[in-house]
């Protein structure tokens, strides 16, 4: 039942990107040049096809034949941040979707998404996100009708306005 949650939800995630990367927004800064490509789009279907796998610059430049720094100029230019920022980016939101449409274990869903331990995966996430993976969990259940977008508002709302003030500071703070 897990998996079959965890590749429904992988799909819908993977849809969303590509809307997100045609659309250019947030902060991958990511555009249809970046998807049509060769070598970029070669070098995203990598990373998101295998995110656990412990990156480096110069790996992803020798699977599609590039040098590390014209590899790093390409991608930086067509996707608006370099590659390990990109691959940092994409870990975090695919985390964010698995807390949010899965019932997996934090430890889980870290390993999944490519952290050692739940404690880099939350470090990360609060850095990224400013909540921890926990309350953002707890956020995106409260009104799972307004979806992805809901979480993230309620997210930027604690973050401004103190998780003293909202109400928030005690829910499921890990």
């Amino acid at each position: 039942m897990r998996q079959a949650a965890s590749s429904r939800a992988r799909r819908t995630f993977n849809g969303w990107t590509v809307r997100r990367l045609l659309l250019g927004t947030g902060r991958s800064g990511a555009g249809y040049a970046a998807l049509t490509d060769p070598v970029i789009a070669t070098a995203l279907h990598h990373i998101h096809h295998e995110p656990t796998r412990r990156w480096t610059v110069q790996d992803l430049g020798d699977t599609i034949g590039m040098s590390r720094t014209a590899f790093t100029r390409r991608f930086t230019s067509l996707v608006g941040q370099p590659p390990l920022a990109y691959l940092t980016w994409w870990r975090l939101n695919t985390g964010a979707r698995l807390l949010q449409d899965t019932d997996a274990p934090l430890a889980s869903i870290a390993r999944q998404v490519g952290y050692t331990s739940e404690y880099a995966f939350t470090n990360a996430f609060r850095r990224e996100f400013g909540t921890a993976p926990g309350r953002f969990r707890w956020l995106s259940w409260v009104d799972e009708r307004n979806g992805w977008s809901a979480a993230f508002r309620r997210v930027r709302h604690v973050r401004q306005a103190g998780a003293q003030e909202s109400g928030v500071a005690g829910h499921l703070d890990g």
